[in-house]
């Protein structure tokens, strides 16, 4: 499998979309997704569950010359109300042994484009422990939205060669990130190659 940076392939004004936003710091800076939100222009969408995460993420974000949309949910499968499971570092749908749980609101992400008129994104990173062929699924089953950058974390998914066999069906160039052995970076064929 190829190895790709995305960064080169991310414009200032683009749209980001982030969905497991995390603190803003602790990976990103590791991955560089930090490092263009806080240097360039961009609209930017950042999505995640956990409360106290989340406030620690918009004050980490504070000092952007963007402004950033923070979004205290978890895109899902349903909208409504779900049990969000503690284990460790992580945190998902997937409930472990002896582990704590709290109520999240959740979307699906159709319904989280719509509800906040999210017409176009060209850069998507999602790291939701195993949820991102859902999120994906329903991206390109549900709209009409096809990102230049599609980065997720695969670890967690139960069937990731499908994904990747889908995602080459919709016009992808899929590769090994560059800045971490668990990610996939996508490029929108058109972009790999450089064509307008």
């Amino acid at each position: 499998m190829i190895i790709l940076d995305y960064h080169k392939y991310i414009g200032e004004n683009d749209v980001i979309v982030q969905v497991g936003a995390y603190d803003g710091v602790e990976c990103e800076e590791h991955y560089g997704l930090r490092e263009i939100i806080m240097s360039a222009k961009h609209e930017c969408h950042l999505v995640e569950p956990l409360p106290d995460v989340f406030e620690k993420l918009k004050e980490n974000y504070k000092s952007s010359i963007n402004d950033i949309n923070f979004y205290n949910l978890a895109i899902y499968d349903k909208d409504g109300e779900c049990d969000f499971y503690l284990h460790g570092t992580e945190s998902s749908f997937v409930r472990h042994e002896d582990c704590q749980s709290i109520k999240v609101k959740t979307q699906t992400f159709h319904s989280f484009l719509n509800e906040n008129s999210i017409e176009n994104i060209d850069a998507l990173f999602l790291d939701v422990e195993g949820v991102e062929d859902v999120i994906i699924s329903q991206l390109f089953n549900n709209t009409n939205i096809r990102p230049k950058v599609i980065r997720y974390e695969y670890p967690h998914i139960l069937d990731n060669k499908s994904l990747q066999k889908f995602l080459r069906s919709q016009k992808y160039v899929v590769a090994q990130c560059i800045h971490g052995e668990g990610d996939r970076v996508c490029i929108r064929n058109d972009v790999f190659r450089g064509e307008k």
